[in-house]
């Protein structure tokens, strides 16, 4: 089964019912993107290095986790705060490494 070509913000936001959920998520989207310092590969995932606000990250992960794993793949997703940094890693099965690749971008059409 090809998967090439989705987006993990696209398939989460048409997984979500409630619009506000969908303007929570797209919130929190943006905090990650603003803050993202450095991505790294890793098995079968990312790492995001995150640095900003610590309750404005906080938040954001929080946000982002719970709204996750409504979607149609479940990743692995797991933060932890590193001195001023957070570190963020997303892993996911072969099937998903799509969605694991487009984490922190924006959906597909859509315009801040």
């Amino acid at each position: 089964m090809s998967t090439s070509g989705r987006n993990h913000a696209q398939v989460l936001m048409e997984a979500l019912a409630d619009p506000q959920d969908v303007e929570r998520f797209l919130d929190a989207l943006r905090v990650l993107r603003r803050c993202l310092v450095h991505t790294r590969n890793v098995a079968n995932g990312l790492d995001f290095l995150l640095s900003g606000p610590a309750e404005e990250l906080r938040v954001a992960l929080r946000t982002l986790g719970e709204l996750d794993r409504r979607g149609q793949c479940v990743l692995g997703f797991d933060y932890v705060q590193l001195e001023g940094y957070f570190l963020l890693r997303v892993v996911g099965t072969p099937e998903c490494q799509d969605l694991v690749l487009s984490y922190l971008e924006e959906p597909r059409g859509y315009a801040n």
